[in-house]
């Protein structure tokens, strides 16, 4: 990333190259992490529009990896979930009183 020029009378306080280094790699890393958000939002969007483009409400793909279960709501929501069989779900013991 290129710097700027640093004007005579405005210098920062002198920061150690390394502490530099890494600020560059954070900042970085959190444009990519911004873009894959974008492109999340972006499938996300085309998801919905080709779900209503042919009238599909619902969406499983158990052969996927993992599975999937995609459900479309009426607020342009979709949920996106691992799907499990209900054989495959832990049955959690109930606390007795």
């Amino acid at each position: 990333m290129t710097r700027q020029i640093e004007v005579p009378g405005t210098e920062r306080a002198k920061v150690h190259k390394k502490v530099i280094e890494k600020a560059d790699e954070h900042r970085s890393a959190i444009n990519s992490h911004t873009r894959a958000a974008v492109k999340r939002r972006d499938t996300k969007l085309s998801l919905i529009a080709t779900m209503r483009e042919h009238g599909v409400k619902e969406y499983v793909d158990t052969e996927a990896a993992p599975p999937i279960h995609v459900k479309l709501t009426a607020e342009d929501k979709v949920t996106i979930k691992a799907w499990k069989e209900k054989a495959e779900k832990e049955e959690k013991p109930k606390a007795e009183a």
